[in-house]
C-alpha cells in the first residue's frame, strides 16, 4: 500500500477532525466515510478504491479514531459531520467528490449528497444504515430481546428501562463503574450482532473490549438517544441526487435491507447480493463495491 500522500486536522468548534489522503492526487476525488457512530477508518478500506486512478480522503468522524477529544458528545450530531465533510473539501480544494458510505456512513454520505447536491458527482452507500422508522423500532426491540436472552456470562446490564433505553445505556456507559459499563459494552455488541444478522459471542468481546470499543458504543448511545439522525422523508419525496445514488447490500443484512428499501423509494438505484450479512470487506461485496467505484 502507498503511503499518504498528505496528513492533517481539520479544527471544527472544539473538535480536531483527523485526515489523510492516498493514491493519485489527479485522479477521480472519492470521500470515504466510515460506519458507526463511533468507527474509524482503517487502511483497510483504501482496499474498495484504485490507487493508481483515484485520489481518496479518509477521515475520522468526530470523537472517533484519530480525531479527538475522544468520545467527545458535544456539537456531535450528523448535520455537524456532514459540514465538516463539506469543510475537508474545501480545505482539499476540490470542486466535486463522489462519496462511498459504509453501514452508518451511508447515512452522512446520503445527508451530505441531499444538503449538497451540486456537489456530488456519485455516492454509493454499501451495508447501508438509514433513520427509517422500521429500523429505529427494530434496533430498540433487539436491546430489549437481547436483555431478556441475555447469553452471556458477563453480568446483566442494570438500569436500563423502557422509556429512555439509549439514554440509560449512555449513562451506564460513562458511570465510570467497570462492571456497569462492561456489561452494557456487551449489551451493544449484541444488538449491533442481531441487527447484522450475526452472532456476537463472548469470546469476540474480549477480543474487542477496550476503550476505544467503549467510546465506540457512546457515541452510538448518544446518537440513539437524541435521535441524531435528522431523517430525510421519504414518503414518496425522492433525494436530489437520486440519480447519481446507489446502494449495495447483502440479503442477510437485515437492516441494510430495510434501509436499502428506504433509499430505493427516495430514487436511489439498489443491488442486492444473496448469502451476505453486513460485511462490507466479504470478498463478494469487495468486489461488487470495487466495481461501482472504478
Amino acid at each position: 500500500m502507498t503511503a499518504a500522500t498528505e496528513t492533517g486536522f481539520l479544527e471544527s468548534s472544539g473538535h480536531r477532525i483527523r485526515w489523510e489522503r492516498h493514491g493519485n492526487r489527479n485522479g477521480r476525488r472519492w470521500m470515504f466515510v466510515h460506519g458507526g457512530p463511533g468507527g474509524r477508518s482503517m487502511v483497510e478500506h483504501l482496499a474498495f478504491f484504485d490507487l493508481a486512478t483515484h485520489d481518496v480522503l479518509l477521515f475520522d468522524q468526530r470523537g472517533c479514531g484519530g480525531s479527538t477529544p475522544r468520545a467527545a458528545l458535544e456539537d456531535n450530531s450528523t448535520l455537524a459531520t456532514v459540514y465538516d465533510m463539506e469543510r475537508l473539501r474545501c480545505r482539499l480544494g476540490w470542486r466535486s467528490l463522489s462519496l462511498l458510505g459504509i453501514s452508518w456512513g451511508a447515512w452522512p454520505a446520503a445527508e451530505y449528497a441531499r444538503l449538497f447536491p451540486g456537489n456530488v458527482d456519485r455516492f454509493i452507500l454499501a451495508c447501508p444504515f438509514a433513520p427509517a422508522p422500521a429500523i429505529l423500532r427494530l434496533s430498540e426491540d433487539v436491546l430489549f430481546e437481547s436483555l431478556e436472552e441475555w447469553p452471556s456470562a458477563i453480568s446483566k446490564p442494570r438500569g436500563i428501562g423502557t422509556d429512555q433505553p439509549y439514554a440509560d445505556c449512555l449513562v451506564a456507559l460513562t458511570s465510570g463503574e467497570p462492571v456497569r459499563v462492561r456489561s452494557t459494552a456487551r449489551l451493544f455488541l449484541e444488538i449491533d450482532a442481531r441487527m447484522a444478522g450475526t452472532t456476537a459471542t463472548d469470546a469476540l468481546f474480549e477480543r474487542l473490549f477496550d476503550a476505544e470499543t467503549v467510546a465506540s458504543f457512546i457515541l452510538q448511545a448518544h446518537y440513539a438517544a437524541n435521535a441524531y439522525f435528522s431523517p430525510m422523508p421519504c414518503n414518496g419525496e425522492a433525494h436530489p441526487a437520486a440519480a447519481r445514488g446507489s446502494t449495495l447490500t447483502g440479503t442477510r443484512d437485515i437492516a441494510g435491507m430495510i434501509a436499502a428499501d428506504w433509499y430505493r423509494r427516495a430514487g436511489l438505484t439498489a443491488r442486492e447480493l444473496p448469502g451476505i450479512g453486513h460485511a462490507a470487506l466479504h470478498p463478494q461485496m469487495l468486489r461488487a463495491i470495487r466495481r461501482q467505484v472504478a
